[in-house]
């Protein structure tokens, strides 16, 4: 039983050496290609709710991250009330 407490601390501790070097890797020394941003873009999201005040605190939120975000032209938002939410997925 000994032999097999020791066999397993001795795999557990070089696991967690394997684990430990791994995360010291050096990184690629050529970045991977990137894509260029769009100029603009519309962004549509379907929001579960009719409420009012929900849409519009979404639409506070929307127009603070186009302020900074520039390349986003829009963002729309469809609601989406809960009485329609089952059909609406299953159609």
């Amino acid at each position: 039983m000994n032999t097999a407490k020791k066999l397993v601390g001795a795999a557990a501790l070089a696991t967690a050496a394997i684990v430990a070097i791994t995360g010291c890797s050096a990184t690629p020394s050529t970045p991977a290609p990137t894509t260029a941003a769009p100029d603009s873009v519309a962004l549509r999201m379907t929001v579960w709710t009719s409420n009012e005040a929900q849409l519009a605190l979404f639409a506070s939120i929307a127009d603070g991250y186009k302020a900074t975000h520039p390349e986003i032209k829009s963002i729309t938002f469809d609601s989406l009330p809960f009485a329609d939410y089952n059909t609406t997925l299953t159609t």
